[in-house]
């Protein structure tokens, strides 16, 4: 349940996220990660760029990269940024790292934070993030009977809740916004799993457990478009008939 931060500014309606330090642990990041912690946000990390691309990984909502002292910029380490920072990403450096703030930029990141900074600003700036966030994303997706509310990671089926894991509520979102577009396994691996490799059976068992969840509420929803991947495609009005 949302909590008031004691603020008037509707933008700092604390809701609880998911939120992964990368890199470095350092003192004053920890402190901000027990403060994000107090605040009802769960805290993972620090950890590497791997292990946030590692298959069973959760998907954060929100990324604080650590990048003090400056890391190399491998072609490794480039190639595995962006797709880590799907979420959001605030990225810290010190003041002389202007190409890696540059580099960061264009791996994705959405706000920079010079060190030295006080502890009360990075949560500030993560928590701004969040609330921005979820004011750009639509608070309401009403495709035939399913209700979409990607903001409280819920959907509804004719009224009734459909119980989904994170991942799977992330790939019925996908399939929901793809708007009648056949998306391919590799491309929903690109776009909820940020390109962290999956086996095809993977795929298809995600795939397959929304599938079931939708159809115990009614007719099939997500179908699958041989050689092709899948689509959400919601049943027409009475009479009419698909081109």
């Amino acid at each position: 349940m949302a909590a008031a931060s004691g603020r008037n500014d509707p933008l700092q309606t604390v809701i609880p996220a998911v939120v992964c330090i990368v890199g470095h642990g350092s003192e004053d990041v920890t402190v901000a990660g027990a403060l994000l912690r107090d605040r009802g946000h769960t805290v993972k990390g620090p950890m590497s760029v791997a292990a946030l691309q590692a298959p069973d990984a959760e998907r954060p909502d929100c990324i604080i990269a650590d990048l003090r002292p400056p890391v190399e910029l491998s072609a490794e380490m480039s190639q595995a940024m962006p797709r880590s920072f799907g979420p959001l990403a605030l990225v810290i450096t010190r003041l002389e790292d202007v190409d890696i703030r540059l580099a960061s930029l264009r791996f994705g990141a959405v706000d920079m934070l010079i060190a030295p900074f006080e502890t009360r600003e990075l949560v500030e700036r993560v928590e701004l993030m969040l609330a921005r966030r979820r004011r750009m994303r639509s608070p309401r997706v009403q495709i035939g009977d399913v209700t979409l509310m990607p903001s409280q990671r819920t959907v509804t089926r004719g009224g009734v809740t459909v119980t989904l894991t994170a991942r799977e509520l992330q790939v019925l979102e996908t399939l929901i916004l793809a708007n009648g577009r056949t998306l391919s396994k590799a491309e929903l691996v690109e776009i909820v799993w940020h390109g962290a490799p999956r086996t095809p059976n993977s795929v298809e068992a995600q795939v397959s457990a929304v599938r079931r969840k939708l159809d115990r509420l009614g007719v099939r929803l997500v179908h699958t478009v041989h050689g092709k991947g899948y689509v959400f495609r919601p049943p027409l009005p009475t009479g009419l008939k698909r081109g």
